[in-house]
């Protein structure tokens, strides 16, 4: 993880200016299951730039040596680790799914209660998403010279709005947790086959 005063300004200024502009973003409509699908594509591309740098400005500050070992896992091998990634959201939808089933048994999914599903499917996919375009971006800064992870950080949620912005629908939603898989991708190989090296697994 970067450190020193350089890369601990960059990452409060990026903060404070994700916490800045969050009230324009949550203000612009209610929010809601539809708020994603009735709305503009800037207005999407900035509420995935203000949330990949919230959250991604907590990973540094919290996990900085995580995101270092993911960045290394990604290049390992990228193109295995989309697939782990894309099982990562997987088990995100799992998740998901299996607490409003529950809720759907307990007779509260239409009641305020219910949302917590919505709140637990959301909050997963902003947290493993968040975490991918951080990695790409501190990738991204790695290929280009010396690994800066503020500096991919804030690369990282710009590159998390550009789909929403210039890809229609569903083909934005597809960018976005693609980019995203491959960012969360070596971190979940990692720990997939954190018991035994993965060649050992491969080979099995």
């Amino acid at each position: 993880m970067a450190s020193g005063p350089d890369g601990r300004w960059v990452g409060w200024v990026t903060m404070v200016g994700s916490l800045a502009a969050v009230p324009t973003v949550a203000g612009a409509q209610p929010l809601g299951p539809s708020t994603v699908a009735d709305s503009s594509g800037v207005v999407r591309a900035l509420a995935s730039i203000v949330l990949v740098g919230l959250v991604g400005a907590a990973f540094l500050l919290r996990y900085g040596g995580v995101v270092e070992d993911a960045v290394e896992d990604t290049m390992d091998r990228p193109v295995v680790g989309i697939v782990y990634g894309l099982f990562a959201y997987l088990l995100v939808l799992f998740a998901g799914l299996y607490a409003n089933d529950l809720l759907v048994r307990a007779g509260v999914a239409g009641t305020p209660l219910g949302l917590l599903a919505l709140a637990i499917l959301a909050g997963g996919l902003v947290l493993v998403t968040s975490f991918g375009y951080v990695v790409v971006g501190t990738l991204l800064t790695d290929l280009s010279g010396d690994r800066r992870p503020w500096y991919g950080l804030l690369l990282g949620a710009l590159l998390s709005g550009v789909g929403w912005l210039l890809l229609p629908g569903l083909g934005a939603v597809a960018a976005w947790i693609l980019v995203g898989a491959l960012g969360i991708g070596g971190a979940t190989r990692t720990w997939v086959h954190r018991d035994r090296p993965v060649h050992a697994e491969l080979e099995s």
